[in-house]
């Protein structure tokens, strides 16, 4: 009986990453944490449990227990988001979710039409996921400026680095010589593309140092071994932890470098 009724926790990794890193970008590169900010993550760790909860519904008919542990996730959720509101004295990010609504909704979608697992749909659950970094930002700082775009950038670029990257590997190991070599230009592509962003960045940003290019050289580097030695990866749970290093290593350089 008890083993019924643990709680229905979503299995994607990848996004539990994603969620807590782009979390982390604040405090790294702001050098400081409040108590309303480690509530905040909380509540929305609850809140992100609540919704992937109510997608389920569309593959599978949910028992009652999950339909008590949703709302205590979805309730919680929004007491605890409350609760560090009232202690960071702002209401921007509460409006600031409403962001990840249109998200959200694409992603019901897909799951209707059974894309869940495309490359889009990840890239979109990475880039709305990562909408958390200017969420954070706004309970230090609650006032709409430029400064919300590109931390959300920062998040955003490092992430859809690490998705292209596991997707290459999957593909790697499909006998698709063409869906390879498009896959292979679509990762040198999108990190010219995102070197040349960061250049213009730094130049554009005043607060932000060159120091913010070496940030992103890890991941590249690991984007450059894997288009030099097309590995056969046969363990992609070895893949995910390496991604959380990575996921690490870019939070404590932001801290350090930024």
């Amino acid at each position: 009986m008890a083993k019924n009724w643990k709680p229905p926790l979503p299995k994607e990794h990848g996004a539990w990453g994603i969620l807590i890193g782009s979390f982390l970008v604040v405090p790294a590169l702001e050098h400081q944490f409040t108590i309303a900010m480690g509530i905040f993550l909380i509540g929305l760790l609850c809140l992100y449990i609540f919704s992937q909860g109510v997608l389920v519904c569309l593959k599978r008919q949910l028992q009652l227990q999950d339909w008590l542990w949703l709302g205590c996730f979805g309730g919680g959720g929004m007491l605890l988001l409350g609760i560090s509101l009232m202690l960071a004295q702002t209401l921007f990010p509460l409006w600031g979710l409403t962001l990840m609504i249109p998200f959200w909704l694409v992603q019901w979608a897909l799951i209707r039409a059974r894309m869940q697992r495309t490359i889009f749909a990840y890239l979109l659950g990475s880039i709305g996921l990562s909408v958390v970094a200017p969420l954070t930002l706004l309970l230090i700082e609650p006032h709409l400026t430029p400064h919300l775009i590109w931390v959300w950038l920062l998040a955003a670029l490092f992430y859809s680095s690490a998705i292209l990257f596991v997707q290459y590997l999957i593909i790697n190991l499909k006998h698709q010589e063409e869906l390879r070599q498009r896959y292979r230009l679509t990762l040198i592509i999108y990190h010219i593309i995102l070197f040349g962003f960061l250049i213009g960045l730094v130049r554009g940003v005043e607060r932000l140092q060159w120091g913010l290019i070496l940030v992103y050289t890890p991941i590249t580097a690991q984007v450059v071994w894997g288009l030099l030695r097309q590995p056969k990866v046969r363990s992609f749970k070895t893949v995910g932890w390496i991604q959380i290093l990575h996921g690490v290593v870019f939070i404590l350089l932001i801290w350090g470098l930024v």
